[in-house]
This record gives C-alpha cells, sequence and structure tokens, in this order.
C-alpha cells in the first residue's frame, strides 16, 4: 500500500486504543483510499477462507 513505518504504527496504537480494526483506523485518518480500503478488506477475506 506504500504506506511508512509511522503511518502503520500510529493506525496500531490507534486502533488498540478505539478497540477498531486497523483498516478502518487507517481509513478514517485518510492513510488509505477508499480503492486501497477495499483491497485490504479483499486480502482479509481471501486468507480467511
Amino acid at each position: 500500500m506504500g504506506l511508512s513505518e509511522s503511518a502503520i504504527n500510529l493506525g496500531l496504537r490507534q486502533a488498540e486504543i478505539e478497540q477498531a480494526p486497523l483498516p478502518i483506523v487507517l481509513w478514517s485518518f485518510g492513510l488509505l483510499t477508499l480503492s486501497q480500503f477495499q483491497i485490504v478488506l479483499d486480502w482479509q477475506e481471501e486468507i480467511n477462507t
């Protein structure tokens, strides 16, 4: 996705605080576009099947 390590770390910390899924936090912070968010959701679905 091209996210920096600091962006991912921020997302992880905030996801833990909010008890929210990481992709939603990254999207809500504007770190993922809607199309990137969909790619992450598709990838998660793929690894869970």
